[in-house]
């Protein structure tokens, strides 16, 4: 079942899971902020306990907000400025599902491939400790919007917990690390997934998705969690 986060006012009825691929989501900033009530029914799906996956411009998507490209020409600009706050064109509003973080584009290309293993903790989509292979492609980034500096604080935030160790295959003398972020049953990360490198993947995630829908939620013979 496909839908348009620009065009359909609201998700289609009655599904079991959401997955929100790649894009360009800076591309239709303005398009996407405007269509307030299907951004709302996403937020609410996850809200509900419904199973979300979302990668790269699907991740921006569903942050509280993204900037547009720099004002300015960012073409001399290095990776390493790139984590710097940049002066941006126009905010607009996304979904909110991770609320206190924003994406921003950057002047820098992130790229390579990747072995991707789920955790065995904050993560309730995919097979604990399954390995696959992934994809990075992108030129934005997300960044926290609250302070980091409360430990306290950070532990209480739900998606603090990364649910995925990514080790770079393509990239020389880089170490392993944390990635992704997941609320609820909602998991998004930068990463493309490459579901034939695992037949479990998909068995599992429609598992959990049959399990955790929302609309099924009252129905009395709810389909049984597959144990991966």
């Amino acid at each position: 079942v496909y839908f348009s986060p620009i065009r359909d006012e609201h998700l289609p009825s009655d599904i079991d899971a959401i997955y929100i691929g790649g894009g360009y989501p800076e591309l239709y900033a303005a398009q996407l902020e405007q269509n307030t009530s299907i951004r709302y029914d996403i937020k609410s799906f996850v809200t509900k306990g419904g199973v979300v996956y979302a990668e790269c411009g699907g991740f921006m998507y569903l942050t509280q907000g993204l900037w547009s490209s720099p004002t300015e020409d960012s073409s001399s600009a290095t990776c390493k400025e790139s984590g710097k706050q940049q002066k941006q064109h126009q905010y607009y509003k996304m979904c909110g599902v991770f609320n206190n973080l924003q994406a921003r584009m950057t002047p820098c290309m992130k790229m390579h491939y990747a072995t991707i293993t789920f955790n065995e903790t904050a993560n309730n989509i995919f097979p604990k400790r399954e390995k696959c292979r992934g994809q990075k492609f992108h030129y934005g980034e997300v960044f926290e919007t609250t302070s980091s500096d409360d430990k306290k604080t950070q532990e209480s935030i739900p998606y603090a917990i990364s649910p995925m160790t990514v080790q770079p295959e393509t990239l020389k003398s880089v170490p392993s690390k944390s990635d992704g972020k997941i609320i609820n049953n909602c998991l998004a990360s930068f990463y493309h997934l490459h579901f034939a490198a695992s037949t479990k993947l998909l068995d599992s995630f429609v598992a959990h998705a049959l399990y955790y829908s929302p609309h099924r939620q009252n129905q009395e013979n709810k389909v049984e969690l597959i144990q991966t």
